[in-house]
């Protein structure tokens, strides 16, 4: 018998030898994700404290956020002026007068729905405390742009509407963002126009907060 006819072609020879490199690879591969996954990973007793870590970093964060709004006074040191009196009459102290002062200040009465928002993202922590969700970033990015909607609808509606309202505030009810908004919209859509807009607006907004 012929003894090339025994020999395997040199394309066989390729043929293997690059399904055999072609193997190692994803082993390699394979190994080095794991060893990343695993260099990266937390122990779930470490992972679980710092949830709740977080979590009462944010109720913390609530309740002194609170304190700062519900205790503002135009006397005490703020982001849009000065003043000269030393006595602080905000709860968290000289940070909470200013705080409060550059929350009123842009949003208005409206400032008041970071509150809603802190006490949105507790209930979401709370619920979520013992478990990782990968899919979940994709709502709380819903949620979060829900929120600018709703915020931003509110104090421009405030601006719109509720301008004579007496209340003490830094600028005027609406704030900043409100009264700029308001302006453009008016102009943009007439006044009943601007108000259908943002009650609209508004609607959306709840809805995708609510999703948290």
């Amino acid at each position: 018998m012929d003894s090339t006819a025994r020999r395997p072609s040199s394309a066989v020879i390729i043929a293997e030898t690059t399904g055999y490199t072609v193997s190692l690879m994803a082993i390699f591969r394979k190994k080095n994700v794991a060893n990343v996954s695993s260099r990266a990973a937390l122990p779930p007793q470490l992972a679980n404290l710092l949830r709740e870590s977080w979590w009462l970093l944010l109720v913390g964060l609530v309740i002194y956020l609170v304190l700062a709004l519900a205790t503002y006074s135009p006397t005490d040191p703020g982001w849009s002026h000065s003043a000269t009196r030393g006595t602080i009459h905000n709860r968290g102290g000289a940070f909470g007068a200013i705080i409060a002062d550059l929350l009123l200040y842009l949003f208005g009465l409206s400032a008041w729905w970071w509150v809603t928002f802190c006490f949105g993202a507790i209930l979401w922590g709370y619920r979520r405390i013992d478990r990782v969700e990968d899919e979940s970033r994709h709502v709380v990015f819903f949620a979060c742009f829900g929120f600018l909607m709703l915020i931003l609808a509110s104090c421009c509606f405030e601006a719109l509407r509720l301008h004579s309202m007496k209340v003490t505030l830094p600028l005027a009810p609406g704030g900043l963002f409100g009264i700029a908004l308001a302006s453009w919209l008016n102009k943009l859509l007439g006044f009943s126009g601007a108000t259908l807009a943002l009650i609209v607006a508004f609607g959306l907004g709840v809805s995708l907060f609510a999703s948290l």
